[in-house]
């Protein structure tokens, strides 16, 4: 009986500190699971916006390929408008004059490249026979090799610029069409 008037409060105060201490552990928990729930959630918005910014990067990307593509096409379609307008009455003599100069305006370029390079290559190779010829001695034989020597690289030289150049740029400007 005595135990029971003693026991009864210890064991209330020991319920009572038992369920106070759950709880505090309960919260406890509760806390470090929001707490692990707000990292989850800042780690997938981290990725989201990772994701989020590749895609925009890639977008940007997409849209500058689209417009050197787009750019490099103009450039081809710039000299390919017919200068006669639709609908023009023009005789056969105005129109053979606007095919030559279409003509003209199209190979232009080509030829350019070309004859430059040929011209040059005649005016110093006639410029070389001609000195060679007269028995000039403008030039001793070994001022003579030196110089010609020259000419021939700087003849190669240019012509393996221009044409490095112009397919090289045609070329990078269709891998970039096609990226």
């Amino acid at each position: 009986m005595i135990w029971q008037l003693i026991a009864g409060p210890l064991f209330g105060i020991l319920g009572g500190a038992l369920e106070k201490f759950t709880e505090y552990k309960t919260k406890q928990l509760e806390m470090e699971e929001r707490a692990l729930d707000r990292a989850h959630d800042l780690a997938v918005l981290d990725k989201e916006a990772e994701i989020a910014l590749k895609q925009v990067t890639i977008q940007g990307e997409i849209e500058v390929n689209r417009m050197d593509a787009q750019a490099f096409s103009d450039s081809y379609k710039m000299h390919s408008d017919s200068l006669i307008p639709e609908g023009a009455k023009l005789t056969s003599k105005q129109i053979s004059r606007v095919l030559w100069v279409e003509l003209f305006s199209r190979i232009i370029r080509p030829l350019a490249t070309t004859l430059y390079q040929v011209f040059l290559a005649c005016i110093f190779g006639w410029a070389a026979w001609n000195l060679a010829q007269t028995g000039s001695t403008m030039f001793d034989s070994s001022e003579f090799r030196v110089m010609f020597k020259e000419m021939i690289y700087s003849i190669i030289g240019m012509a393996e610029t221009t044409l490095f150049w112009y397919f090289g740029v045609r070329r990078m400007s269709k891998k970039k069409a096609h990226q």
